[in-house]
């Protein structure tokens, strides 16, 4: 009997409602969000969950600009306030061309009960996130 496998990134899920997407965009240097899924929702890990991010696409407005990913206890709007108990989890993540998409594998784990951030190291960055909760 054949299996199907929905693979995005580093990891894979048997159906495609295991597959999260969420995007958080800043508009200046030293500024965070939270990712959100849906749109105007602030996702939060669920309870006894953890998230894994397996693909990150990412575009700035200006080369050379960039972005941090971590997680906090608390979401909080695009703002210059971080939220809660912030852990940075990546060094800068630099974009060379703007307005073009860049897109990256990788396996990142968000424990349970926090919420994936963002953190703008230069200019204006959007970014969204692809990942499974396991």
């Amino acid at each position: 009997m054949p299996t199907t496998v929905f693979k995005i990134g580093s990891l894979a899920q048997d159906t495609p409602a295991g597959i999260k997407v969420m995007s958080a965009g800043v508009t200046a240097p030293g500024r965070y969000m939270t990712f959100e899924s849906p749109v105007g929702t602030d996702y939060q890990v669920p309870a006894g969950k953890t998230f894994y991010i397996t693909k990150i696409i990412c575009s700035d407005v200006s080369a050379s600009s960039g972005f941090y990913l971590g997680y906090g206890d608390t979401g909080v709007a695009e703002g210059a306030a971080a939220p809660v108990n912030y852990q940075r989890l990546t060094g800068v993540t630099h974009v060379n061309t703007a307005y073009y998409s860049y897109p990256f594998d990788v396996c990142i784990p968000i424990p349970a009960n926090k919420f994936p951030v963002m953190a703008g190291s230069a200019a204006a960055s959007q970014v969204t996130l692809y990942g499974v909760e396991i």
